[in-house]
């Protein structure tokens, strides 16, 4: 991994229950993100089992079983056994676009909030935002 600098974080969190929609937006991070590995899970509760402190950033859908996307980006902002998680990045990809969403979103912790379907520069530029590249 070129530039990568010891102990930094290297990996790319999808959370997505719609299996294709997973392999859209790892398609997409295996054309610009190379140097971070892509990780899965398909809903919220596998994604907590996944953080470490390797993982950069959390790309995450809204309306999953078990645990959706709101509920996880709260647990890892709020519930002391993700303390060490409460900086990092949750990008929420989700087709919920109404007003009231996007509220909620912001009121769960997310960074950033992309509809679905999404748009690869959109999405780039977020990430850009949140990666710093």
């Amino acid at each position: 991994m070129a530039g990568a600098k010891k102990g930094e974080p290297r990996a790319i969190l999808v959370v997505d229950d719609e299996p294709e929609m997973r392999r859209a937006v790892m398609r997409f991070l295996a054309g610009g993100y190379m140097e971070y590995e892509a990780l899965e899970a398909e809903n919220g509760e596998k994604a907590l089992a996944l953080l470490s402190p390797r993982v950069a950033l959390v790309i995450c859908d809204v309306n999953m079983p078990a645990l959706d996307g709101f509920e996880f980006t709260r647990a890892v902002r709020t519930d002391p056994a993700y303390a060490a998680y409460a900086s990092l990045p949750v990008i929420l990809l989700t087709a919920r676009d109404a007003e009231g969403d996007l509220e909620e979103s912001w009121d769960a912790g997310s960074t950033l909030h992309v509809t679905k379907p999404f748009d690869v520069a959109k999405l780039g530029r977020a990430m850009k935002s949140v990666l710093g590249h």
